[in-house]
């Protein structure tokens, strides 16, 4: 009787423990979920500065090695980014921790860069004020960071905050992308702030909601 009454114990306490609980559907691969992103991101952005007209000197400067470059690594930037958010949606990133120093490598070659730029050609800080890159930074980031905050939000992470900070990277490296080839300002003061500062601003706040936005 004891055995039969045990039994019965442990069958009722695992159907309370699992009363509330709701069918789910299994995650795909971290892979699948960030390719449709970086598709949908980049043609979007460079569908928006078709709309608006490529800078006019974009012929020359695409022939120029340091514009592309800076083009490359951006982009490189922006897409290991994407997929390190969507890794760290699972608790563990799948034992794969070290796809996290892509990133951040290529976003230390990228401030090399810039503070290279500046140190050989010097820094005027720009105006701040309303302009038509402030608009195009909004327009190139607001899908972009609408559709991968809908996808990193499927998933568990134990890392809000990393995972905010990819997130912001990666919105900003588009937008940043978009904005070098509408724009065809090429002093570094304007590039710096100009180009950088609404992401900057857009990380800051993604940074300080982490923890509320991505909790269990």
């Amino acid at each position: 009787m004891s055995g039969e009454n045990t039994e019965k114990n442990t069958d009722a306490l695992i159907e309370s423990l699992c009363s509330d609980l709701k069918p789910c559907c299994k995650l795909r691969h971290p892979f699948w979920r960030g390719v449709p992103w970086i598709i949908l991101a980049f043609v979007y952005v460079v569908g928006t500065v078709y709309l608006q007209g490529f800078r006019p000197d974009i012929a020359t400067q695409t022939g120029v090695p340091e514009f592309i470059f800076e083009l490359g690594l951006v982009c490189a930037m922006a897409i290991t980014a994407a997929f390190c958010a969507v890794w760290l949606c699972v608790p563990d990133m799948r034992g794969q921790t070290w796809i996290v120093s892509i990133p951040f490598t290529l976003l230390f070659a990228f401030s090399l860069l810039i503070g290279a730029r500046m140190a050989l050609g010097g820094f005027v800080l720009p105006q701040i004020q309303w302009c038509f890159c402030y608009q195009s930074s909004i327009l190139y980031g607001i899908i972009p960071a609408l559709t991968i905050f809908i996808v990193s939000l499927k998933g568990r992470t134990t890392h809000p905050n990393l995972l905010a900070f990819m997130v912001s990277l990666a919105v900003g490296g588009v937008g940043y992308f978009g904005l070098r080839l509408v724009c065809k300002s090429e002093d570094i003061g304007h590039i710096m702030v100009i180009h950088t500062l609404p992401y900057i601003l857009f990380g800051l706040i993604a940074a300080l909601l982490a923890r509320r936005i991505y909790r269990w």
